[in-house]
């Protein structure tokens, strides 16, 4: 009660900065499909659940900061900074939750309304190859293969073992045979054929969809390395800036009256993935890993500023509900905790590695470097490695040719035989 109410004066007394909203995207279709149900799409679009969620989202954003927003309430990049991944879906969400957020602070209808709302060319939306959380493969082959060699070891094993009764089962029944990567994405597909309404075959019961949710979301959590320095700047680097290192200067001191001006807050949305919230979970060193990301999940850092010191406050809703309502609970990075949240010094100190990386660009290099184990050798000399199969079973082939012959030669009859 009493830290509730040491907060509670804080927020009063304090001045809001700056607001970091990084989302999940919405309800979406599967990405691939299986035999026993060839028409199931694939297009991996928000479905309109999804916008409905997102919308939704957006909205209750919206009235969470209508009084700090109340002079922006229409999009200007003064105001507002807009990012996402490169895939439909989490621009499609971000579209959805800007549309939810702006309606709300507004009081507007939109369709009457439209230059409220940004447009396309005001997102700010990463290439693949600057995403190395959601595209590995794209952005460089050695990182993904660090990513890859997390299926091998023996925490996915040994969660595979654990679910081992519904992995079997799916198995024997989908005639399928999957580890893994693959393992994985059969598990999503089958989770997200059933909440967009498909059959899974009548063998299956609603005890045996729910343990493969579970299933799914437990495996796909172990597949990041949150151990891995090089992934945390991987997942800080396309927002961190924004968040601890080029901040809004908030309350500013005139030189000549000696007051206090006051500059309005600034509100960064990153639409992403879940893959994101779970590598930034690792670098937060929160443990957001017991609640699995959900579709629209929501993790968002308010800076506050009291007597010209910032700090951060963080909240996460792991699930929000399809109607859009949050259930923001207040979390702490493993970081230096006042009762008035984290100071910026120390998070820039706990940071000190990623912020260097960032700034100096090299996490892409570190993450992208070197011959790390057999298996990624293996794949980092994949075409010498092609090469040289092919000369020895040529070499190999002639040495089998030459005894060919001699064997075949000794054979022949001589011309004393003959005669």
């Amino acid at each position: 009660m009493i830290s509730l109410i040491s907060s509670i004066i804080f927020t009063l007394q304090s001045e809001l900065v700056s607001v970091h909203l990084v989302t999940r995207h919405g309800d979406r279709n599967p990405i691939q499909n299986y035999a026993f149900d060839p028409q199931a799409p694939t297009d991996g679009l928000l479905t309109k659940a999804g916008e409905r969620r997102m919308w939704m989202i957006g909205h209750s954003i919206g009235e969470r900061y209508r009084k700090e927003f109340s002079t922006a309430q229409q999009y200007s990049p003064a105001h507002y900074t807009l990012r996402s991944t490169h895939t439909n879906r989490t621009i499609e969400s971000l579209n959805q939750l800007t549309n939810g957020f702006f309606t709300s602070l507004s009081g507007k209808d939109l369709s009457i309304s439209p230059t409220i709302l940004p447009t396309l060319d005001d997102y700010h939306i990463f290439t693949q190859k600057q995403d190395f959380i959601a595209f590995p493969s794209t952005t460089c082959k050695a990182g993904f293969v660090r990513m890859a060699r997390q299926f091998s070891l023996p925490p996915f094993l040994e969660m595979v073992q654990e679910h081992e009764a519904i992995i079997s089962k799916v198995q024997r029944e989908l005639n399928i045979s999957a580890t893994g990567w693959n393992l994985v994405m059969l598990l999503d597909t089958l989770q997200i054929l059933t909440e967009i309404g498909r059959h899974l075959p009548s063998s299956f019961t609603d005890a045996d969809i729910k343990a493969i949710k579970f299933a799914r979301d437990q495996l796909f959590s172990i597949t990041v390395p949150l151990s891995d320095p090089a992934f945390c700047d991987a997942a800080a680097s396309q927002f961190a800036e924004d968040l601890f290192f080029t901040h809004p200067q908030g309350i500013v001191k005139s030189s000549e009256t000696n007051t206090s001006q006051t500059i309005h807050p600034h509100l960064y949305i990153y639409s992403s993935h879940d893959i994101t919230h779970l590598s930034l979970g690792g670098c937060f060193g929160i443990d957001i890993m017991e609640y699995f990301p959900n579709y629209g999940s929501v993790l968002l850092v308010e800076e506050h500023r009291l007597d010209n010191e910032s700090y951060f406050r963080f909240f996460y809703d792991y699930s929000p509900t399809t109607d859009g309502k949050l259930n923001l609970k207040e979390i702490h990075p493993h970081s230096k905790v006042t009762k008035h949240g984290i100071s910026l010094s120390d998070l820039q100190h706990q940071w000190e590695h990623t912020h260097e990386a960032i700034v100096n660009g090299t996490w892409m290099s570190t993450i992208c470097q070197g011959i790390t184990s057999p298996f990624t050798m293996a794949v980092a000399l994949k075409p010498v490695l092609v090469y040289s199969v092919l000369c020895a079973i040529f070499v190999i082939d002639l040495i089998i040719f030459y005894y060919c012959w001699r064997y075949c030669k000794k054979k022949q009859p001589t011309k004393e035989h003959q005669n």
